[in-house]
């Protein structure tokens, strides 16, 4: 299944057609490239549906941390007290983008599903 058959990919405000580097059907994100356009609504295969469906788009975005959590627990535990932090913190970060998933819903029985993550400085959805 290609995910990226309809992308517009944007660099330096020109809209790029793809090269030698990168496809549309399988897209690898070259040194430089600063945003890509995402249709707001695109044709995809639905699992539950079994057919392509329209499909609306949307940027993946993380939930609330619960309190309660283990991992939350444990910190609080670590934390408390005297004394230096316990963990190292760190200062360089080896990475200058973080990766985006786009989630596709389903128009027709409201399916949702997720894209493998993509490194992009930044998406943007194109309502047409």
């Amino acid at each position: 299944m290609s995910r990226y058959l309809d992308l517009t990919f944007v660099q330096n405000d020109k809209i790029k057609k793809p090269t030698d580097c990168e496809s549309f059907s399988e897209h690898v994100p070259c040194k430089g490239e600063l945003m890509m356009k995402v249709p707001a609504v695109m044709n995809k295969y639905c699992p539950k549906c079994k057919t392509h469906t329209e499909h609306s788009t949307s940027i993946y975005k993380k939930g609330a941390q619960s309190p309660m959590a283990q991992g939350a627990r444990r910190m609080k535990r670590k934390t408390k007290g005297y004394g230096s932090f316990p963990k190292q913190i760190q200062k360089r970060f080896a990475k200058t983008t973080k990766k985006t998933v786009l989630k596709l819903k389903c128009r027709e029985c409201g399916y949702t599903i997720q894209t493998d993550g993509m490194r992009l400085k930044k998406v943007e959805i194109s309502r047409v």
